[in-house]
């Protein structure tokens, strides 16, 4: 015969083995909750990067790119630093102050930048060290992803080495111009009593400005609006008749004549 305190023993016992077991299916249920969580994190994360590189056949010949940012670095101010890809195997551009050129292949694995050189032009400081820093960047690039308006370059342990911007068709530009300027010789602009400027435009991208001391070639930069051009310590952005011509810092008011 069982007494009573046996009776609430064995009561107890019941409940707290009740107690474990609902514990231990909230901790499993808890758990379980947990992985569909993680799981379907990893499955719609966005901002993870995309392994396949797109065909540079389809997607880069034929392009060019406005550099805005190296090594997460960004650029110095007014550099014109830019990516061309004229044709397959192709790659050149502006490093900032020389002009550079180089061999762009493209597998299933990647890309491989190679054979870089450039011209040997005297730049200033901070531009000489960001052209070694951009040339660096490009060399150790192994793989991009590009769409109508970005193009990043990456290395070998996925980090963002370089970003660039699209620019516009040249053939935009050449369509803002009067008809039969493209072939003239030379376009005028009074900047002042005593200064006066020409240029001609010496291809898709770039023009030779003709100044006081010498001529200058200067590579065409994006802008929301008009044709901005620069290099050499120099900045010539032209809209219609007018344009803005900055020389060392000092800023010129010009009219074409």
């Amino acid at each position: 015969m069982i007494g009573k305190n046996s009776s609430h023993t064995i009561g107890d016992m019941v409940v707290r083995v009740v107690t474990r077991l609902a514990r231990r299916a909230r901790a499993s249920t808890g758990l379980l909750s947990g992985f569909v969580m993680l799981a379907s994190a990893a499955c719609t994360d966005e901002s993870a990067p995309v392994a396949e590189a797109m065909p540079a056949s389809v997607d880069l010949v034929g392009t060019a790119w406005q550099v805005e940012d190296i090594d997460a670095g960004g650029i110095v101010d007014r550099s014109n630093v830019t990516i061309e890809i004229p044709a397959p195997g192709n790659i050149n551009g502006s490093a900032g102050c020389n002009r550079y050129i180089g061999t762009m292949t493209v597998t299933a694995d990647g890309i491989s930048i190679t054979g870089l050189g450039s011209t040997r032009m005297a730049c200033v400081p901070a531009l000489n060290a960001q052209e070694q820093r951009f040339l660096t960047a490009l060399q150790e690039s192994v793989s991009f992803s590009a769409d109508e308006q970005f193009l990043r370059l990456r290395d070998a342990d996925g980090k963002e080495r370089i970003r660039a911007v699209r620019m516009e068709p040249a053939r935009e530009n050449a369509k803002s111009r009067p008809a039969g300027e493209a072939n003239a010789a030379a376009i005028r602009f009074e900047c002042g009593e005593a200064l006066m400027v020409s240029l001609e435009f010496t291809g898709p991208e770039s023009i030779s400005l003709l100044l006081p001391d010498g001529k200058r070639v200067l590579q065409q930069e994006r802008a929301a609006s008009g044709a901005r051009y620069a290099g050499e310590g120099i900045l010539f952005w032209n809209k219609g008749d007018e344009a803005l011509l900055e020389i060392g810092g000092v800023q010129h008011n010009c009219t074409r004549v």
